[in-house]
């Protein structure tokens, strides 16, 4: 049972395309600012209303008994949580009548968050546990349920409906491998490949804008040859 159940999330996963892989021309910056060869797209999965509830079904063993709210960290991930409450309903007397994204780092610090112990936080794909980590510390989540749906973390600290380095260990599947990133700064596909670096913006992949840095030349800095020409 256990096998069917496995083969049937990567079977959701591999046809919606929850991850995306890069090419020569272009790679991904992650929410965090990292940037990475591979990005998890959850948004992707939350197409058709049977694999949906499939997934809300799979994710219940994860979550507290009762739910009075539940926090997102991307809106996309809203179909899911809704239905893993409308599952609750039909066994249950649940009244978690609130459902709201944070929207990621960028509206982390700013967003107040008010939670119990029967509150769930979703985080829609994690590869090092960061936003995790940051989620622990806010004031109100104290008592709350953090869960991971798609994570790629080798040890993770939270539970996860899918964990891709396992299954990748389990069945040999090579796509849900090797989810390595690097600061901007240390980037070698924008170092050394020239590779565009492409951000997700309102659902959306868009082109990075370019950055850059003042500096002021002193005398030392030219060559020999060109200090003398100078």
């Amino acid at each position: 049972f256990e096998r069917i159940i496995d083969h049937g999330l990567i079977d959701i996963l591999s046809r919606n395309n929850l991850i995306m892989e890069s090419s020569p021309n272009y790679h991904f910056v992650k929410p965090s600012g990292k940037h990475s060869r591979k990005f998890m797209k959850a948004s992707n999965v939350m197409q058709r209303s049977a694999e949906i509830s499939f997934l809300a079904m799979n994710l219940l063993k994860h979550v507290n008994s009762k739910i009075d709210k539940i926090y997102t960290d991307t809106a996309g991930i809203f179909p899911l949580a809704y239905e893993l409450i409308s599952i609750k309903r039909r066994f249950s007397d649940d009244l978690c009548e609130f459902i709201d994204s944070f929207g990621t780092y960028k509206g982390l610090e700013s967003y107040t968050f008010s939670g119990t112990e029967n509150t769930l936080v979703l985080i829609s794909a994690s590869t090092s546990d960061d936003l995790l980590n940051k989620l622990k510390t806010k004031s109100g989540l104290e008592q709350a349920k953090i869960v991971s749906l798609f994570a790629s973390t080798a040890k993770p600290t939270s539970p996860a409906l899918v964990n891709l380095t396992n299954f990748h260990i389990k069945y040999k599947l090579d796509l849900f491998a090797n989810f390595t990133s690097s600061s901007e700064h240390e980037c070698e596909m924008c170092i050394y490949e020239k590779s565009i670096p492409l951000s997700l913006s309102n659902s959306q992949l868009v082109f990075e804008a370019p950055k850059s840095e003042l500096s002021l030349p002193i005398a030392k800095d030219p060559t020999p040859s060109l200090r003398a020409s100078i």
